[in-house]
């Protein structure tokens, strides 16, 4: 059909930001196409184009015979029908996080959970007894797995789970065996400085994972995350990551908590590793984050996180992990948008096409909680649907069995999970498939038509990333 050069241009669904070289990029927000041009779509005429750049451009959807709201309303049909796919009540992976104790040895500067530590809440978070893990993995054998026979993943986070005393080797020797008993996927939280009490138990043939954080060099990480008397612990956590890689199969993820205030030990922390002669594992890998503040959310009541970076030291930041030119470097999407992270580093590596749909997974737009994770288990026994620990308890497998089932299935229920596509002032706005702003969809039920709140300025990260790194698309 050949086309004519009348067509409706995109107009609210259009990013276009001028690069340093003059050119523009321009953006498709409803299906992630771009292009490089010499001026942007919005101020030019198509009856000034050639008919085979009108085509181009109708093929990637800047121009359509249709108009924008239709387009943005199939789009979004697209997105559910994609996740409806994908979903599967009988999970191909279910997660469990397990809390065995809210105490910890480390004292870090910015510290998540301040409000565990005071004197009071210390005397009630023991560790978990023994008696609470196996009626847990009861529940999960009886009623779990003599139902189906999914790919268990069990993420152990605290507090701090390596604690020098006799419930926490129990809890980790049992939580071992158990995992090897049932090939579930075994991931350990854990700030390292106890690993080495633990050699005996974790010198196992089968796959454990930790994720480890390491905040720069040893003077700016001790700075940050120190033990209860203030004492470093870099050189401890380093000779006990360099003894897992060399002694185990294990995995191990470096994480680095990155703001203000050590953006510059981003490569320092790469050379230490470099210089360990870990950088080459396949087992070792590397993430990169921001440091967070949590503050209640104003309508829902549950903490948001917010960066504590400026856009500056962003872009140092980003500057910084492009000059190591390590491509197992992992930019946690807080960061910038997921699609922006996607984008970039399939250009930067040259495996990039014009389009990062496939880089986006539909569930990018949800929840994660309700993405095939049951929630978390609390040391006492008590069961929580949500990742934030302290939220949406559905009831306790110990010292007795009593879960609320209906509230577990509404909770996993398609209804629920497409929540976020009735957010109306998120319906109305541009960036609606680019933000990576996750509302709790358990609240949702009840406030899906009023106003979120708060928003992730999407539009503002794109501007400073392009500009400043969007020349690598040229």
């Amino acid at each position: 059909m050949k086309l004519v050069k009348r067509m409706n241009k995109l107009k609210h669904y259009l990013y276009e930001v001028q690069l340093k070289n003059g050119d523009w990029f321009v953006f498709n927000l409803l299906n992630f196409n771009y292009i490089i041009s010499n001026r942007g779509i919005s101020a030019t005429d198509t009856t000034d184009l050639e008919e085979s750049v009108i085509e181009t451009l109708h093929d990637l959807g800047f121009i359509s015979e249709y108009s924008e709201d239709s387009i943005f309303k199939n789009e979004l049909d697209k997105w559910k029908a994609k996740i409806l796919t994908e979903y599967n009540p009988v999970f191909e992976i279910l997660t469990f996080r397990i809390l065995p104790t809210y105490s910890c040895n480390f004292r870090c500067s910015y510290c998540y959970q301040p409000e565990l530590l005071n004197e009071e809440t210390r005397k009630k978070t023991e560790y978990m007894n023994e008696e609470v893990l196996i009626a847990f993995f009861d529940y999960l054998e009886n009623d779990i797995l003599s139902e189906r026979i999914p790919k268990i993943r069990i993420e152990v986070v605290g507090g701090e789970v390596f604690l020098r005393n006799r419930k926490a080797i129990v809890f980790v020797r049992k939580i071992i065996e158990k995992s090897i008993d049932h090939n579930m996927d075994l991931i350990f939280v854990t700030n390292g400085y106890e690993l080495d009490y633990f050699f005996e138990i974790l010198k196992q043939k089968y796959t454990i994972t930790y994720n480890i954080t390491i905040d720069g060099n040893r003077t700016k990480h001790n700075q940050r995350r120190y033990l209860i008397g203030k004492s470093g612990s870099f050189d401890k956590i380093i000779d006990n990551i360099d003894w897992i890689l060399r002694n185990t199969k294990h995995i191990v993820r470096i994480r680095m908590n990155v703001d203000d205030n050590n953006v510059e030990s981003v490569t320092p922390l790469i050379t230490i590793l470099k210089e360990k002669e870990w950088i080459d594992l396949d087992r070792l890998e590397i993430i990169i984050r921001t440091t967070t503040k949590y503050v209640d959310e104003p309508y829902y009541g549950l903490p948001v996180a917010y960066n504590i970076i400026s856009q500056n030291n962003t872009v140092r930041l980003i500057r910084s992990i492009i000059a190591s030119n390590i491509k197992k470097i992992r930019i946690d999407g807080t960061l910038i948008p997921p699609v922006a992270v996607s984008l970039f580093w399939s250009k930067l590596f040259n495996n990039g096409k014009n389009n990062v749909a496939a880089n986006v997974k539909s569930f990018d737009l949800l929840c994660s909680s309700n993405q095939g994770h049951f929630g978390s288990l609390d040391f006492d026994g008590q069961v929580r649907l949500c990742g934030f620990e302290l939220a949406h308890s559905c009831g306790r497998i110990y010292p007795h069995k009593n879960l609320d089932e209906e509230l577990i299935k509404e909770w996993n229920s398609k209804e629920h999970i497409l929540r976020k596509f009735l957010l109306q002032p998120c319906l109305k706005c541009k960036f609606f498939f680019l933000c990576s702003k996750r509302q709790c969809p358990y609240n949702q039920l009840n406030n899906y038509d009023k106003e979120t709140g708060y928003c992730v300025d999407v539009k503002e990260s794109l501007d400073l990333f392009f500009k400043n790194f969007g020349n690598y698309f040229i």
